[in-house]
């Protein structure tokens, strides 16, 4: 009997191995000939399946584990060879056990190396065709079972996108793009993740951690901003501006719930702080400028009409403006009355950044004072503020420096808000005011003020101008009180030793 077996094994051995060895070669085959074959059919099929031109370098497919590697991918425009997207490489993993459950599954996707470009152009956007092509998919069947798509570990390892408006025109760029998420399954309508990245052009960079419902859009989220270069607000800024130059940058460490379709819906709590902020005629000359704007905010939810801040302080302002015999400093540069910035304000399908915050921020103001709000401690620090007229026959300058604003306690709460002002007037000169005003109607306020040691002389540019008589000498000191409610302006205005 063992006989036998043993010749029935001699037999038989040969040809199993070479069965073997048929088998090994087949499957390597396979791999050897579907990558090839994968990279002809997406290169010679992509325009008539996405409308877009594809091409790669090399590609790799296992088709007994699931494993795909992509190197070089490009994606074009759409009818001509501008870049849209290219990857240096990407690898994806298919769970091929789940094909015959009506599960695709992709457990992991990462992208090295993205580079991507958006463009927009009024209200279409260079990713339009794409979009109308996937919402134009036929009707499934509904009396099948349903095909369910989950998406695993996401990862983008140091991408690059570029945004592009052509019509206001804005042309930005970030960097450094790293982003994670664990996925979405079928199920399943929350995401999460973390995104970091810096700009293209400037020092900072942003970090974040979030988490988002792709359906109500209601999101969580905390982010960190460290010197983020603002030079994409001085881009929004240019299609109004005759000349002039705008630089800022900005820190931030926020957490914040909410929902993307409502700005004000959101309910924030952090510090936000705006550094080294220049604004002016060019990089000489400033118009507008701080070192630093720092909030500091313990709940702040405009929905809910809360307005709950520790601190807001602004350090080392500085204005200037200048009147001219025609127009002022400001109307040079918006045009006369601001209209540059009516004429962007106006353009059809056109989206600029500082008009939309700046309604929104009207809006937040409209609202703040019928709302329920604190602010711990408000300061306006050393100011100096300049008003230099040219439009006379002899100029006339004076400065507040170093101006000077502190409340503390502002309370929608409490009877009466209290706001005290300091500065002395250059050359000479002092000013000193306090304000009250009722928390819940800023129509209701009263104002009691001091100007004292001006010199008589300081006018006399406007009073050679008007009525030629200049003064000789003599000290002006202003007492004075302005009640909005009752209209009552009672004024003390002494003149000492002055003559003509």
């Amino acid at each position: 009997m063992r006989l036998g077996i043993n010749r029935l094994l001699k037999k038989t051995r040969k040809p199993l191995l070479y069965i073997s060895i048929g088998v090994i070669v087949f499957f390597i085959l396979i791999i050897l000939f579907i990558s090839p074959l994968t990279k002809y059919t997406i290169e010679h099929k992509s325009i008539q399946y996405t409308g877009r031109k594809i091409k790669m370098d090399w590609v790799y497919v296992n088709p007994f584990t699931g494993y795909l590697h992509f190197r070089n991918l490009k994606i074009f425009e759409k009818g001509n060879d501008s870049l849209f997207i290219s990857v240096n490489t990407m690898s994806l993993d298919v769970a091929l056990s789940k094909l015959f459950s009506q599960t695709y599954e992709i457990t992991s996707i990462t992208f090295e190396g993205i580079y991507g470009v958006i463009i927009q152009n009024k209200l279409h956007y260079n990713y339009s065709d794409l979009i109308e092509r996937i919402t134009n998919v036929a009707e499934p069947n509904r009396t099948k079972e349903p095909v369910h798509f989950n998406i695993g570990k996401v990862v983008i390892k140091d991408g690059h996108l570029r945004y592009m408006d052509l019509l206001t025109p804005i042309d930005y760029s970030i960097k450094k793009i790293n982003f994670i998420s664990s996925g979405k399954n079928w199920d399943v309508d929350t995401i999460s993740g973390t995104l970091s990245f810096m700009p293209e052009v400037g020092s900072g960079e942003l970090s974040s951690a979030f988490e988002l419902n792709i359906k109500s859009l209601d999101y969580k989220a905390k982010v960190i901003l460290k010197k983020l270069n603002l030079g994409i607000i001085g881009q929004y800024l240019k299609p109004m501006m005759n000349f002039g130059t705008f630089s800022a940058n900005m820190d931030a460490d926020i957490k914040a719930i909410g929902n993307l379709n409502s700005e004000r819906d959101i309910d924030l709590v952090g510090k936000i702080a705006f550094n080294n902020f220049y604004f002016g005629k060019n990089a000489k000359e400033s118009y507008l400028s701080f070192d630093k704007l720092s909030i500091s905010t313990k709940r702040l939810a405009p929905n809910k009409h809360i307005y709950f801040l520790d601190t807001v302080m602004l350090t080392n302002p500085y204005f200037k403006f200048e009147r001219y015999d025609n127009l002022d400093n400001l109307q040079k540069i918006f045009g006369t009355s601001g209209a540059n910035v009516k004429i962007v304000n106006n353009r059809i399908g056109s989206f600029n950044l500082i008009i939309e915050l700046a309604k929104y921020m009207k809006a937040i103001f409209k609202d703040f004072l019928k709302s329920e709000y604190k602010i711990n401690h408000l300061e306006l620090k050393n100011g100096d503020f300049h008003f230099n007229d040219y439009s006379i026959q002899e100029s006339y300058k004076t400065a507040l420096t170093p101006f000077t604003v502190k409340a503390d306690s502002l309370n929608s709460q409490q009877q009466w808000a209290q706001i005290f002002l300091e500065s002395d007037i250059k050359p000479y000169g002092k000013l000193t005011a306090s304000a009250s005003m009722n928390p819940k109607d800023n129509r209701d306020f009263n104002i009691i003020y001091k100007l004292e040691n001006i010199p008589a002389t300081a006018f006399n540019p406007y009073l050679i101008n008007y009525t030629s008589y200049p003064l000789d000498r003599g000290v002006i000191e202003v007492i004075g009180a302005f009640d909005q409610v009752i209209s009552h302006l009672p004024v003390t205005t002494h003149f000492n030793n002055s003559s003509i």
